[in-house]
């Protein structure tokens, strides 16, 4: 099967989005199972999804480097091509600036808020767009358009959490919020030193 994937990459830059779906498409139960996960997973993702969002701290101010410029702009360019159910007016004006070599900033007190939903947003269409696909493990017929319909879910909402999770921007989120997260640790034996 790589064989195959390997002959049919073309130099036109659709190499990576094959690539991709394939690795999405042959994990895709594995990755079900990891993001469903009882213990390792949802508590996690419970914690960050139930953030009061009026509740956030102010984000600290903090330059970035070039490689984090880099990674920031990469992730505001998905932006631009991506439909949201979670309004982003702010993030589409950083975008746009990123966009026309403008300066910009993609975490902000305008942004943070913003940015917590998409985050959210996206978490929850990726594990349900990886549960639908999941659902076709072994069973997928060539040409089943709703096989293809939820493989390209799942890469699209994967490659736009890949830019979120590079971007300096989640570092300062994770920053920001982590005192408003629930303490997940298994083993508190540090708090009672």
């Amino acid at each position: 099967m790589i064989s195959k994937l390997l002959s049919e990459l073309k130099p036109n830059g659709s190499a990576s989005y094959l690539l991709q779906t394939y690795v999405t498409a042959a994990s895709s139960k594995k990755m079900k199972d990891r993001l469903s996960h009882e213990t390792l997973s949802r508590p996690f993702y419970n914690s960050l999804n139930d953030l009061p969002s009026s509740h956030f701290p102010k984000p600290q101010h903090t330059t970035c480097d070039a490689s984090a410029s880099l990674r920031d702009k990469a992730f505001l360019f998905t932006l631009l091509n991506f439909n949201t159910r979670t309004p982003i007016p702010n993030l589409t004006v950083q975008a746009k600036a990123a966009r026309d070599g403008k300066p910009f900033e993609v975490y902000t007190e305008k942004t943070q808020v913003e940015f917590h939903a998409l985050l959210c947003e996206l978490l929850e269409e990726y594990e349900s767009s990886v549960g639908k696909l999941a659902a076709h493990h072994g069973s997928a017929q060539p040409g089943d358009t709703e096989y293809r319909k939820n493989l390209y879910a799942a890469a699209i909402y994967g490659d736009t959490l890949l830019h979120l999770a590079r971007s300096s921007a989640i570092e300062k989120h994770l920053k920001t919020v982590e005192p408003l997260l629930s303490d997940l640790r298994q083993d508190k034996s540090d708090d009672a030193k």
